[in-house]
């Protein structure tokens, strides 16, 4: 953006004198004070002739890279030869052989046909793309497009001439000298022929050129006409075809190098002018001077940015594994107690260890009603006075266990609270008088 406005602005300071012989492409200004400059020039005069001025002094700079310029010209030849005799026709094919291997290196060439009536089909370009390759385009057009032409076929010129210019004017990436030859036979058959004439096409930047026989009503031939005094013969149509291409008046620039220029700034402004001066062409224009600080300051903001969304995606991941193991966690809960539960009412039977002073027993239970306490037919015999001659009963309801209190005199304690039925689990302690009683499952 900074350099786009950079080019703008070095347009609007240089309009006056300003040619297309010499123009700035590109500033740049990111080593200041060092300061690169891309210019293109007519290489005809080339780099000696141009000067650096600032504060209206003379400054040294040096060449860092030269590279050629992009092709300076296209140009396309419209046919209308569907009235030429067959010799003619080789006449129009050898002259533009020997034309177009003549014209300067670097020209785009494309060739087309007036080829009907309908204004479908009133024009045939040759080739959809312009080219250098002239002897592949020229031996194509020999081989077959020549083949196709009638010599009797009624034709459109005027329907040709429009086609022609709209199929140019659609083509990206062309050079901006764009030249269109047309060479028919009977120019007169070309109504449209005096306003292209006189406007050259300038709403597309066409320059439009006219190649055919004498006009005997032309008192003062047109600008842009190209008489054939003795018909279709090669030596005029090599001439005409040649002239007609060299001869417009776009521009003058015809070969150009791009030269990226490196000056040291003798200023240190925020806004620091400087003129480049060309033979007798002027520009003039300007370079910022960077603010470090703010290219520091745009690093910081980044780099604190980066970090901030660092940190966010490691606090995000630790949180989403958080929930991820609680969700674990309780599915293996779930899983242990449901598998309890089911080994608790087929095969997998709590536990009960019994102490009472130093005596230890250990007693499974199996039955769904276990009773214990001191009488003779408890399934845990508990041989002691504070214990109740039916003192409690351990029951399996559905696969839980629950101990029950059968209103004994000393009661019953699970991990140190009385009670009177309640689940027990493994690792609870329960106690009934001087006894001590541990489930494990």
């Amino acid at each position: 953006m900074r350099f786009s406005f950079f080019l703008f602005v070095a347009f609007i300071y240089g309009v006056t004198g300003f040619s297309q012989d010499f123009k700035i492409t590109k500033i740049n200004n990111r080593s200041f004070p060092k300061v690169k400059l891309t210019v293109t020039l007519n290489e005809a005069r080339g780099i000696g002739d141009l000067k650096i001025f600032e504060q209206g002094k003379d400054i040294q700079f040096v060449v860092d890279s030269t590279t050629t310029g992009q092709n300076s010209k296209a140009v396309f030849y419209l046919l209308d030869i569907n009235r030429l005799s067959p010799i003619e026709r080789q006449n129009v094919f050898d002259a533009l052989l020997e034309a177009v291997t003549e014209i300067k290196a670097g020209t785009l060439i494309n060739i087309g046909f007036v080829s009907g009536n309908n204004v479908k089909n009133c024009f045939i370009p040759l080739s959809y793309e312009f080219t250098e390759n002239r002897q592949g385009l020229l031996q194509f057009m020999n081989e077959s497009s020549f083949l196709y032409l009638n010599e009797n076929m009624r034709t459109n010129s005027d329907c040709a001439l429009l086609k022609t210019i709209d199929f140019i004017h659609k083509k990206k990436n062309l050079p901006k000298q764009i030249v269109l030859v047309v060479l028919s036979k009977d120019i007169r058959n070309i109504t449209m022929v005096n306003k292209f004439l006189k406007a050259g096409a300038n709403e597309y930047h066409i320059d439009v050129k006219l190649i055919g026989n004498v006009l005997e009503n032309y008192i003062v031939e047109p600008v842009g006409f190209y008489p054939l005094p003795n018909g279709f013969i090669v030596k005029d149509l090599n001439e005409n075809l040649i002239q007609a291409v060299q001869n417009n008046n776009l521009t003058s620039l015809q070969e150009t190098k791009n030269y990226t220029l490196e000056f040291v700034g003798t200023q240190n402004n925020a806004l620091n002018y400087f003129e480049i001066r060309y033979m007798d062409q002027r520009i003039k224009t300007f370079y910022t001077k960077p603010d470090k600080k703010t290219f520091k300051m745009l690093w910081f903001i980044l780099a604190i940015l980066v970090l901030i969304l660092v940190l966010a995606f490691f606090i995000r991941k630790q949180i989403l594994l958080k929930k991820r193991l609680a969700s674990l966690t309780e599915t293996v809960s779930l899983l242990f107690d449901k598998r309890v539960k089911i080994l608790g009412r087929q095969t997998f039977n709590p536990v009960v260890e019994l102490r009472i002073n130093d005596y230890i027993k250990n007693y499974h239970i199996k039955k769904l009603t276990t009773t214990l306490g001191r009488g003779k037919d408890c399934d845990l015999k508990i041989d002691d006075l504070t214990i109740s001659s039916h003192h409690a009963s351990i029951t399996n309801e559905g696969g839980e266990f629950y101990i029950k209190d059968n209103e004994s005199t000393n009661g019953v304690f699970v991990n140190d609270l009385k009670i009177d039925k309640k689940i027990i689990k493994n690792g609870d302690i329960i106690r009934l008088g001087k006894a001590i009683l541990m489930i494990h499952y």
